[in-house]
């Protein structure tokens, strides 16, 4: 009997666990961002317990991929809070970087 794919890593509702780890990742982003902005503090333990939860799904799919994209994810949102970037030019740079990122992946696959 042969043993199921990535045995032991959690999938969710998703065929594959990069699926569930990258939709946390996104998660974990967008919780990050509204800790960080002044608008939804009477909402705060609740933003926290999405954040770990969110963080506690990257764990346990065990995708390299999300945690990855997490900790960028989580460097880029402490850079833009650090330098008092307000919430839609803090979205702006996630564009911007999200897109040149999906560029440079799109010419690593054409080389090969």
């Amino acid at each position: 009997m042969t043993q199921p794919p990535h045995t032991g890593s959690w999938r969710g509702v998703y065929r594959h666990k990069q699926g569930l780890g990258n939709q946390m990742t996104l998660c974990s982003a967008f919780f990050l961002a509204l800790l960080n902005n002044d608008l939804v503090k009477a909402h705060k333990r609740l933003i926290v317990f999405g954040l770990l939860s969110s963080v506690f799904l990257i764990a346990a799919s065990r995708s390299s991929t999300g945690m990855i994209s997490f900790a960028v994810l989580s460097l880029i949102i402490y850079v833009c809070h650090s330098r008092k970037f307000t919430f839609g030019v803090m979205s702006f740079v996630f564009l911007c970087l999200t897109a040149l990122a999906n560029t440079a992946l799109l010419n690593l696959r054409a080389v090969r």
